[in-house]
């Protein structure tokens, strides 16, 4: 009786509620205490099928949808309430102002949501939100944006939106005057070792982001790890394998730390944005040697990088190799069917008759498949010599600008007939139409015009053409055409002047004047024999006369 008893009153329990529900195990019952979970996840507004984990830094904004999850259907209608966690996340969330995103890490069109699961279904969806992503330059941790949720009777579980840092990225910083070197460091400031030439530049690691190809440094860092023993490489590029190597021999660069060329590291520290690449000695420069050829090529690149720690990317520094023998030299020719060239003309000449070649200098060999397109134009400006006035568009009527096809060169190349000395190969000629050179009536002296222009190669192009001036003649007159006989001592006044008009000349001009008798024999100062036919007081039978500046006699 008292067993039947103790049955009644544990259904009795059972049915009050006031034992959880459980199993019996070896006469026993166990009580089982189990919360249903509700799982919340962020989905894409339209495409609520594709869930989201993660923003990037430069994504702007992205509509959402907050979606709650359960096992079974809840059997009646399941109401959560979802927020913006507001001390969890790592990332501070602002409100909007003005419909902008203005401050904090990134901003939600709303903070509270409500989802509703159905009594038969397994989820429900929030209304649409907005988060807006704030960019910014500085190189961080990752952050996130924790949503949580209640329902009654249920554990919600959070979600987290990570917002993914884009300044990521890591470049090789150095000065710029070492982004572009000629072959062999022609014009450059060179140290030399063991008979080899190098340029020193000290390099570092700089943190910072791309976007669309274009690196921009960090302003600043919270980033909470150091990265460590990034190794300093350098890419081939275009620049071909024998010309650059860094095994010995040829090398174009090499490491300047020690005789071994081990490489160099850099630690950029937690919480900073750069860091100095170090030998094994704490040397701190870089060296880099380029070789000169005599091929004619385009200009080559090498990229200079690290090794990036992993989850970072390496934005490669590019080092512009120029052709040395890609430069293009001009000749002018002024005179045809003589020998050599003749580069000058006279106030008055015709132009129609200058030719001009184009030619590459010093090159014995050429990886150019196609032809070299030069264009030439004429400086109306001279490069006048001190005293003179120089100013060639008085002289000068410009002509149009002359262009030239140098076409793609054998190998080896041809030499230029008539420029061997200067090492001209692979030439083209053309004539510099409509040259007008202009005779006027002023004293300026000779004026010299620059012939420039530029190649689809990139390099530069020189020649020159001298104009002489015609009214720099002088002309000698007597006040006298004659003298008496034993009329005694006679003056004599003697004119120099210019056969030009006006002067521009900005010095004086002096001109030596001598006198002499019958088959330029010298006169004696001093009439002492009956064969002295005539003396003159001027010592050693010469005298200087000056045109002073400006003027014309």
């Amino acid at each position: 009786m008292m067993r039947r008893l103790g049955l009644l009153a544990l259904v009795v329990l059972l049915a009050a509620g006031m034992l959880a529900p459980g199993v019996l195990r070896g006469g026993g019952l166990v009580a089982q205490t189990t919360t249903p979970v509700v799982t919340l996840s962020l989905v894409d507004s339209t495409a609520t099928s594709t869930a989201v984990t993660a923003l990037d830094e430069d994504s702007g904004s992205k509509a959402l949808r907050l979606k709650a999850s359960v096992a079974s259907a809840p059997g009646s209608g399941l109401s959560v309430s979802g927020s913006l966690a507001s001390s969890s996340g790592t990332a501070t969330v602002a409100s909007l102002t003005g419909g902008a995103c203005q401050s904090g890490d990134a901003c939600s069109s709303a903070s509270s949501f409500s989802i509703t699961i159905p009594a038969s279904g397994t989820s429900g969806l929030s209304a649409e939100f907005t988060v807006y992503v704030r960019s910014d330059t500085i190189t961080e941790d990752h952050e996130t944006i924790r949503f949580t949720g209640t329902a009654s009777g249920y554990t919600v579980s959070s979600v987290d939106l990570t917002i993914t840092d884009q300044d990521r990225a890591i470049k090789v910083n150095t000065a710029s005057d070492f982004l572009v070197l000629r072959e062999r460091g022609l014009g450059e400031s060179l140290n030399r070792n063991n008979g080899y030439f190098y340029r020193d530049q000290s390099v570092s690691a700089v943190l910072g982001g791309v976007a669309d190809g274009v690196f921009t440094a960090s302003t600043s860092s919270t980033y909470s790890s150091a990265l460590s023993n990034m190794v300093l490489k350098v890419d081939n590029g275009t620049a071909t394998a024998t010309e650059w190597d860094d095994s010995g021999g040829n090398d174009i660069y090499h490491f300047h730390n020690n005789d071994n060329n081990d490489p160099m590291h850099a630690t950029i520290a937690a919480g900073s944005t750069s860091g100095s690449f170090n030998g094994i000695y704490g040397v701190v420069t870089f060296g880099l040697r380029v070789m000169r050829d005599r091929k004619v090529e385009p200009d080559e690149i090498l990229y200079v990088r690290g090794v990036a720690p992993s989850g970072w990317t390496w934005f490669r520094t590019p080092i512009t190799i120029k052709d040395a023998n890609s430069r293009v030299i001009f000749t002018v020719d002024t005179v045809s069917g003589e020998d050599g060239n003749q580069d000058v003309l006279t106030e008055g000449d015709s132009g129609s008759g200058v030719s001009v070649s184009a030619g590459f200098w010093n090159a014995a060999s050429s990886s150019l498949s196609s032809a070299t397109t030069v264009t030439l134009s004429v400086d109306e400006k001279a490069s006048p010599a001190a005293g003179e006035a120089g100013d060639a568009d008085v002289d000068y009527a410009p002509s149009s600008s002359l262009s030239f096809t140098i076409p793609a060169p054998t190998d080896p190349l041809p030499s230029m007939p008539t420029d061997v000395d200067r090492g001209l190969r692979s030439s083209s000629s053309g004539t510099l139409a409509g040259l007008s050179v202009i005779d006027d009536t002023v004293v300026e002296g000779p004026e010299t015009l620059a012939l420039s222009g530029t190649s689809s190669l990139g390099a530069g192009v020189s020649g020159s053409l001298t104009i002489l001036d015609d009214d720099t003649d002088i002309d000698l007159e007597w006040s006298r055409s004659s003298v008496v006989e034993q009329a005694g001592a006679q003056a004599v006044t003697v004119t120099a002047s210019f056969k030009g008009s006006t002067s521009v000349l900005t010095e004086a001009t002096d001109v030596a004047v001598t006198v002499a008798g019958a088959g330029g024999a010298a006169l004696a100062q001093t009439c002492t024999s009956l064969v002295d036919d005539a003396c003159t007081s001027l010592t050693g039978n010469a005298a200087t006369i000056s045109i002073p500046a400006g003027d014309t006699s």
